[in-house]
């Protein structure tokens, strides 16, 4: 007997938010398949934002929020948060931020009175609300969620989150306390609440089993892979400093700019035995600044190699970051924990050949075709660097054991994962 009768998609953080980070890439795949999702399982697929006076529908929200739902308030946040050099008072700023941002909704609330009336999606007996966002971020318009996920279970309806990794919990050092405590407190209301929890991988699956089991907790998991096709339908112009990168040699990183990416070991290789040793080609580093990284983000700015071999993009659109994809030498992906690790089905679509630290993760998503090394042994990376550099192509390894997904194949795993939920209830 079906059980959900409609899947509402929250995609708010992504759509009220101006980034491009991995998160934000996944979600914008899935919502633009939403008529995919339809086909699959046979049922509405609604994609909605939650706002101050509750959900409503994407399409609507893009069409009362102009430049993509971009707010005045998150330019604001940039703006400070670019022009403040110090990791502590980065922290307080965004600590008194979040606090402050109730004031915000506030005010926002009394000029709600003033706009054109929204039409709110409101819960029905059935629903199944499929969480795919970063929604643990926003602090104030966590709390409408939370109230809207307890009133799930009154109308007989499901709330199912995309836990994408659970490195927030297990491994606390790679970020700022406040944002673990947020994550925390978001990750205690899924236990409590959750029907099911979807994760992006096998492995990530067995460590999220093993944290809810030392909590004497079980929650029925499953995982799904994530596509690896970047979207360019939208044709977005590629800037003139980039097209230069067409004839230089280079290596590139991909994602944001935090401690567990591993980028000042990949400098310190690369500074004190590649270039060193006579290495001609560049690197390129592609990825939003994050936190506690006020340090590198120095080495980089001082660096002599600055817009010689060593380069740092920090707001690239999909087209610009496929360009940089397809005109590299390698991508180097040298994370120390990552739930799934998108750049890295993202290079293998590309052909384009990877060298990867030893992890898990990695070796589950990767399988053969990455150069790999072992993790920030400086060495084992330089060995792996001149491994390509010389010629070798790990594309000769053939695909990984696990066939790389394009996010078509990707949606139609989510959904084969959505209707097994559905037969058991």
């Amino acid at each position: 007997m079906q059980k959900y009768k409609r899947i509402l998609i929250d995609c708010s953080d992504t759509y009220s938010r101006d980034l491009n980070t991995g998160i934000q890439r996944v979600v914008r795949n899935i919502v633009e398949r939403r008529n995919l999702m339809e086909d699959i399982l046979g049922i509405p697929v609604i994609p909605v934002v939650l706002t101050k006076s509750g959900y409503i529908g994407l399409d609507e929200f893009l069409r009362n929020n102009n430049d993509n739902g971009k707010s005045l308030k998150e330019k604001a946040r940039k703006f400070l948060a670019s022009k403040v050099k110090n990791d502590v008072l980065n922290s307080i700023i965004k600590l008194l931020w979040y606090e402050s941002s109730g004031i915000y909704y506030f005010l926002d609330f009394l000029l709600s009175r003033f706009r054109k009336k929204q039409t709110k999606i409101r819960h029905q007996n059935g629903d199944a609300l499929l969480v795919i966002d970063a929604s643990w971020m926003s602090v104030h318009t966590t709390r409408y969620l939370w109230a809207f996920i307890k009133q799930l279970h009154v109308e007989n309806s499901f709330f199912i989150p995309l836990i994408y990794d659970i490195i927030l919990i297990n491994n606390t050092g790679f970020f700022e306390l406040a944002t673990v405590k947020k994550f925390n407190k978001s990750f205690n209301n899924v236990v409590k609440y959750a029907d099911h929890i979807i994760t992006i991988s096998k492995s990530e699956k067995k460590i999220i089993e093993n944290h809810l089991k030392s909590l004497n907790t079980k929650k029925n998991i499953e995982y799904f892979y994530l596509g690896s096709n970047i979207n360019n339908s939208n044709d977005m112009p590629i800037r003139d400093s980039l097209k230069k990168f067409r004839d230089k040699k280079y290596f590139l990183t991909v994602g944001t700019i935090e401690p567990r990416k591993n980028l000042g070991f990949v400098l310190d290789v690369f500074e004190q035995y590649a270039w060193n040793n006579g290495l001609d080609k560049s690197v390129v580093i592609c990825g939003k600044v994050g936190w506690k990284m006020r340090r590198l983000i120095n080495r980089i700015e001082n660096s002599s190699y600055l817009n010689d071999k060593l380069f740092m993009f920090n707001d690239l659109n999909d087209s610009e970051l496929d360009f940089l994809y397809g005109h590299a030498h390698a991508l180097i992906f040298a994370s120390e924990r990552e739930g799934f690790g998108l750049p890295l089905v993202e290079a293998i679509n590309k052909g384009l050949p990877v060298i990867a630290s030893d992890i898990d993760i990695f070796r589950e998503v990767g399988g053969n075709y990455p150069v790999y090394f072992k993790l920030n042994d400086k060495n084992s990376l330089f060995n792996a660097i001149k491994t390509l550099d010389n010629g070798t192509d790990c594309k000769q390894k053939g695909l990984p054991n696990n066939k790389v997904l394009t996010w078509d194949e990707s949606i139609e795993m989510l959904c084969d994962v959505l209707r097994g939920f559905n037969d058991i209830g």
